[in-house]
């Protein structure tokens, strides 16, 4: 899917997307990576993108991608969001893939989905790409994934995959 910023383009008042009351958004650390990737585990299980991974597999995946395996990091677009109480309920990674800004991953805590921490996360992320200069954010999403609902409120479009060249 693509959100074409031309269309509907985020801006700095949507960086201040409602999440609950205490809730923080900061950017992934290092150290924060076995933290985000318990927290990736959790938030795929059950769903149709889960693959039986374990903590240590999505640490080796997302130090993978930070690493480029996939495509240059785009940093400022790595979020963690938490709950209040500082427990981790949210992230979000992208990675520029055919010169595109592209959301690698986006996932929530099993007990924090529908509490619009996704939402602002992609919200923060595409505000943040739009204000350097990028003109839209693409994801892929599996059919039937009932993320897609959330995509499109939040204005991606269904748009062909691009050939990689």
């Amino acid at each position: 899917m693509r959100w074409t910023f031309a269309d509907r383009a985020p801006d700095a008042s949507e960086l201040a997307s409602p999440v609950p009351a205490g809730a923080t958004i900061a950017p992934i650390a290092e150290a924060d990576l076995p933290e985000v990737a318990h927290l990736m585990v959790d938030g795929y299980r059950g769903t149709i993108d889960f693959e039986d991974e374990t903590d240590d597999d999505a640490l080796e995946e997302l130090q993978g991608a930070i690493a480029g395996s996939n495509g240059p990091t785009l940093r400022e677009a790595w979020l963690l969001a938490r709950a209040p109480g500082g427990a981790a309920a949210s992230a979000i990674c992208c990675i520029r893939w055919l010169g595109m800004p592209f959301i690698s991953y986006v996932f929530s805590a099993t007990a924090e989905k529908g509490h619009g921490y996704a939402t602002a996360l992609i919200r923060h992320a595409a505000a943040t790409l739009a204000a350097a200069g990028e003109s839209e954010l693409v994801l892929f999403v599996t059919v039937g994934n009932p993320a897609r609902a959330l995509y499109e409120r939040l204005g991606f479009v269904a748009a062909e995959a691009p050939e990689e060249g």
